[in-house]
């Protein structure tokens, strides 16, 4: 007949061959995703996830115990660590059916398992969640007859722990080889088989030592009766490590036989391994058969507590001491009372120190006697004692004692025993005896008072302050600082005024400053001590002073400022010394003052010092101390100073702390300090920080990169910038009004600048048309290479030369966005080739951007610093009318109209028109967003860049190239409007020998020279032309005025021209020069004078007219052409 236990394991073992099949297409998938998350982040996920693997089902768990492999044929981590989690989980007490599903599994892939490593793990998991209900230990037994699988198999069978389990180690041990043998022995012994100790106590004599000595201590686990004689015999024979080992199953037998009730046996045992020497076991046997002796015998162990005492080994007598306690009663005590007259001083002091921690006042008497004895070491034992055992009786009779002693030991054990001793007798008896004892007593009692903070005596105290006796006095004033208070503070002043030693003055101000921090500043702390300072001399307040500055507060302070000021040399010296020592930050102005005008050495230094621990020390922002240490930096002038102000920036991880230790990277008396407060500030410290993670961190980091060779440091360095990212550009539309002067996507409009000396616009204008096509070519080689567009933004290398626009400008609003991307970097905007409106790096120079930084005689700095910090973008709004130059930069007024001189010649005002340029000046530098608007207002233009639209006569003649109106050559173009009065405005450039003219005023078809009125444009330098009339000559009215010559560009380049028709009058500006300027009663006198060609010129009297240019055969360019009616 089957029992129920077998039928229900039956049930669950065909349930586990049935699930996996069912379950199969549903498990794999979850347990591939669980197998995924180990192992786990902590315990809880963990425990979810094997709650996961239960709910799963018995598939779910074949499906993992099935990646299980043998060692080195692949990696099965992750299942090992899922069912070992798995295991630890049903192990609970409240996963019985998780647990019965499991074992269930694990059973079943035991059984088909193969490799015996993988058996072996299977089985360790079965140890871990088997019972008694669950598992057979038949299943089991087989494995202990194999080599490797016995021991696991074993550990299972020990969790079982039944008598089937128990029946079936028996049997192993029957058929068991050598090698299993130990094994099986153990099991059984740990499971107190007493079945099995007639066959173990047959292999107790075994010639292998291993089996023989487990057989042993298997034996003495199962208490048999064999055990006695085999343990006695073989502990005769043993020697050595051996011997230790087997007393040690002798003592493990007499325990089991205590826990039998056979306390006779284990005591005799326990007496045996004590006192017999022929063993000679050991003192770590020795105190452990002790203890198992007073477990036995309780009190009848006594004798051999007593006689321990005579042991040599310290270690047993202090085991015996230790079991002392464990037997009461006053007869007890009085036999170790008796013990410590037939023992050693020093045994003696054991016994009394154990005697006083037993707490029995019964030995109290007898222990009295002591405080005589000759050994000093059994006198103090004594004391302890009697304090601990007398109670008030005991306090008497120490404090008796030190009437009479003069050992300082006695002394300062009676001073200790007291001290930790309960009670309200004790700190009033000290007090009353306190005035009648010796000095070196008196010293004792007194600091007994202050540890005790006996207040309510204080006045004892303070009646020893002015003793005679110098250890006595400095005792009482250091008490002081413990028993005062507030009401006592005129008395702590006057012991500090009339101390007799440094020493005592030391103690009675540290009394003072004690006692006045107990006040609250507004109820005249420092009344007292002020009060003595005013009636004290020079030579008091050298001491009194520095009081003041512990102490701290307004008054305080005032009072020391004006010492500071004081006519004696070592009172002002004090003075600022205290000051440097205050203890709150309201002395950090003064002490700045003190760095910025003190002409003595150590007080800029201590002043220093002084900053550097009050910032730290204050309940103040960080961007604060910031401040304050920067302040103090531009005081001091000495390395060592700079280097501590330079490191306690360091410990304040900003950027602000970053920006200004950067600016000592220069400074070779600093560069070391600078460096390493640097990478302090903005790398991570470890693997949690993160550090400065802000873009301008990453750029201060590569300027520090210039400044060390340490690899260790660079390393750092290196990693932390590549971790910061670089914010993207934001690219702005167009604003209404203005055009892009940069579009976002290629160097189309710019072109590169002239190497000098051609960069100067003067010497540039006087280059041939060949030599100013070859250097620009040369230039825009130069500028391909450093200048370039990345993601919108325009980026130079710091190499090569400036960033010049194609086109000339005049009047124009400019809008522009800058970054610069190196710490100390420098670059600007030319206008109108001339520089500069400044860029460059606040933290270095005394000024921010945006100043006319080469003006001589006019404002060259902006008014505010309203630059953003490195490595963030910045916005420039740039407006030039006429020489005037207004600067916004971040919306804030930088640059308010003012003239920006002409850096190249300074003789001569700004250039009227002339090109942009994005200055070189070795750093690199990133623009985007560059957008312009040209001012001229009133103006209109005459040709739209695209057609010759709004233009008539031959149009055959004039061709649109490149946003230029061409004559290629051509007859005469005119405007299909007519004007009066008005600004005209062009650009043109001629060809070698190049001649036509601008009509004024004229009628179509006829010849402007004499039907209306012509301007000559004519190359003036052609050797053809060289002998002219002068007013044929460029500028000229033809046949009438002539104009001044010599500012026309060289052929090749472009020149610009206003031309002002008012009435009668005509002015001509050549490239910002007047070179006609003619009204009627000018032109009249020429013709009067004869000056004129001598022919009638009738078109001179015309007062409105078409506006044209008068082909002669030649190719000539024209652009930018617009106008302004009057």
């Amino acid at each position: 007949m089957i029992d129920s236990k077998k039928l229900i394991l039956l049930i669950v073992l065909a349930a586990a061959v049935l699930l996996p099949c069912s379950f199969a297409d549903q498990s794999e998938p979850a347990v591939a995703n669980i197998l995924e998350k180990m192992p786990a982040d902590n315990a809880k996920i963990e425990r979810e996830l094997s709650a996961e693997i239960i709910k799963a089902g018995s598939g779910a768990i074949t499906t993992i115990c099935d990646l299980i492999v043998p060692p080195g044929t692949g990696d099965d981590t992750k299942a090992r660590y899922a069912l070992s989690s798995l295991s630890f989980y049903t192990s609970r007490s409240n996963a019985d059916g998780g647990r019965s599903r499991y074992i269930a599994v694990l059973n079943e892939v035991l059984a088909k398992a193969t490799d015996k490593e993988v058996q072996s793990f299977f089985i360790s998991q079965l140890q871990l969640v088997v019972r008694e209900e669950t598992v057979s230990p038949y299943l089991l037994s087989g494995y202990l007859r194999d080599e490797r699988l016995c021991e696991p198999a074993t550990m299972a069978l020990l969790a079982i722990g039944t008598d089937a389990a128990e029946k079936a180690f028996l049997n192993a041990l029957r058929t068991a080889d050598q090698k299993n043998l130990p094994t099986i022995i153990h099991a059984l012994g740990q499971m107190q088989s007493k079945a099995a100790a007639d066959a173990i106590s047959k292999h107790a004599s075994s010639k292998d030592t291993i089996t023989r000595l487990i057989s042993l201590r298997a034996l003495a686990n199962i208490a048999d009766k064999s055990a006695d004689r085999l343990l006695e015999k073989a502990l005769a024979k043993a020697s050595g490590p051996e011997r230790g080992r087997i007393a040690s199953f002798y003592l493990l037998y007499a325990q089991r036989l205590t826990e039998n009730n056979r306390q006779r046996q284990a005591a005799k045992i326990c007496r045996k391994l004590i006192k017999n020497r022929t063993y000679d076991v050991g003192a770590n046997i020795q105190c452990a058969a002790l203890s198992i002796l007073v477990s036995a015998e309780s009190n009848r162990a006594l004798n051999d507590l007593l006689d321990a005492m005579d042991n040599k080994s310290i270690k047993v007598q202090a085991a015996a001491l230790a079991l002392a306690d464990s037997i009461k009663g006053r007869l007890v005590t009085n036999k170790w009372v008796k013990k410590t007259q037939r023992v050693s001083p020093q045994v003696r002091v054991r016994i009394i120190d154990m005697l006083a921690d037993r707490g029995d006042g019964y030995a109290m008497d007898a222990i009295t006697k002591y405080l005589q004895d000759e050994d000093k070491q059994v006198r103090l034992a004594a004391i302890k004692a009697v304090v601990a055992l007398g109670g008030d009786k005991g306090i008497d009779t120490v404090l008796s004692l030190l009437l009479k002693t003069k050992d300082a030991d006695e002394i300062e054990t009676v001073k200790q025993s007291l001290l930790y001793l309960k009670g309200t007798f004790v700190i009033p008896a000290v007090a009353k005896i306190l005035p009648k004892m010796p000095p070196d007593p008196q010293v004792a009692l007194i600091e007994f008072l202050a540890l005790r903070n006996a207040k309510e005596h204080a006045d004892v105290v303070f009646d020893r302050a002015e003793d005679k006796n110098d250890s006595v006095r400095l005792a009482a004033l250091k008490a002081a600082a413990i028993l005062a208070s507030p009401k006592d503070m005129a008395k702590l002043v006057e012991f500090f005024v009339d101390a007799k030693t440094p020493e005592d003055r030391a103690a009675a101000q540290n009394a003072v400053v004690a006692i006045a921090k107990q006040m609250p500043l507004n109820q005249g702390r420092t009344e007292p001590l002020l009060n003595a300072i005013d009636k004290a001399d020079d030579d008091k307040k050298i001491y009194l002073l520095p009081a003041l500055g512990q102490i701290g507060g307004r008054r305080a302070l005032v009072r020391v400022l004006a010492e500071a000021k004081s006519d004696n040399e070592d009172v002002r010296d004090i003075a600022i010394r205290t000051l440097t020592k205050w203890t709150d930050a309201e002395a950090i102005p003064e002490l700045l003052n003190v760095i910025a005008s003190s002409d003595v050495l150590a007080h800029q230094v201590l002043a220093v010092r002084g900053v550097i621990r009050l910032t730290k020390a204050a309940k103040i922002s960080p961007g604060e101390k910031i401040a304050i240490f920067d302040k103090a930096l531009g005081l001091v002038k000495r390395p060592e100073e700079k280097k501590l102000l330079i490191a306690s920036l360091g410990s304040i991880r900003r950027i602000e702390s970053l920006q200004i230790v950067s600016t000592y990277l220069g400074d070779k008396s600093v560069q070391k300090e600078a460096v390493l407060a640097s990478v302090k500030i903005a790398c991570p410290i470890n693997k949690k920080d993160k550090g400065l993670k802000n873009y301008e961190a990453a750029v201060l980091l590569k300027r520090v990169l210039q400044f060390t060779d340490d690899v260790e440091l660079i390393e750092k360095i290196d990693k932390h910038i590549s971790s910061i990212d670089e914010p993207a550009a934001t690219l702005k539309p167009t604003p209404e009004g203005f055009v892009p002067l940069f579009n976002g996507k290629d160097l189309a409009g710019w072109k590169g600048l002239l190497a000098k000396p051609n960069d100067n616009p003067i010497k540039r204008a006087k280059l041939s048309g060949d030599q100013l096509a070859k250097a620009q070519a040369k230039a825009d080689e130069s500028m391909r290479k450093h200048w370039d567009v990345v993601d919108g933004v325009l980026q130079f290398d710091g190499d090569g030369f400036s960033l010049a626009t194609v086109k000339n400008y005049e009047d124009f609003e400019m809008l522009v966005d800058w970054k610069i991307v190196h710490p100390n970097g420098d670059s600007g905007i030319y206008l109108r080739g001339s520089p500069q409106v400044q860029i460059w790096d606040p933290a270095f120079k005394k000024f921010g951007s945006g100043g006319l930084y080469n003006n001589k005689k006019n404002p060259g700095n902006p008014e505010i610093i309203a630059d953003n910090p490195i490595g963030q973008w910045n916005t420039f709004r740039i407006k030039m009318i006429g020489d005037k130059v207004t600067v916004h930069l971040n919306d804030k007024l930088v640059v308010d109209n003012v003239t920006l001189e002409n850096y190249w010649d300074r003789s001569q005002p700004i250039f009227p028109r002339e090109q942009i340029e994005l200055q070189c000046h070795g750093d690199p530098i990133h623009f985007k967003n560059i957008f312009i608007r040209e001012i001229e207002e009133g103006f209109v233009s005459l040709f739209n860049g695209k057609n010759l639209t709004g233009w008539v006569g031959d149009t055959e003649g004039y061709i649109v190239e490149d946003g230029k109106i061409v004559c290629k050559p051509g007859g005469n173009l005119y405007t299909e409007k007519q004007y009066s009065d008005f600004v005209l405005r062009f650009d043109f450039k001629l060809t070698s020998g190049a001649n036509n003219g601008l009509g004024l005023r004229t009628l179509r078809d006829v010849n402007a020279a004499y039907q209306g009125m012509e301007l000559q444009i004519l190359d003036d330098s052609a050797d053809k032309y060289k002998n002219l009339k002068e007013y044929q000559y460029h500028g000229s009215i033809y046949g009438v005025m002539p104009a001044k010559r010599g500012h026309l560009k060289p052929i090749g380049q472009w020149n610009s021209q206003e031309v002002i028709a008012k009435g009668k009058h005509i002015t001509v500006k050549l490239n910002g020069k007047t070179i006609l300027d003619a009204d009627e009663a000018d032109i009249d006198r020429a013709i009067k004078d004869g000056k004129t060609d001598g022919r009638k010129h009738p078109g001179l009297k015309r007062t409105t007219g078409h506006i044209a240019f008068l082909g002669h055969g030649s190719v000539v360019e024209f652009r930018n052409i617009r106008i302004k009616t009057q």
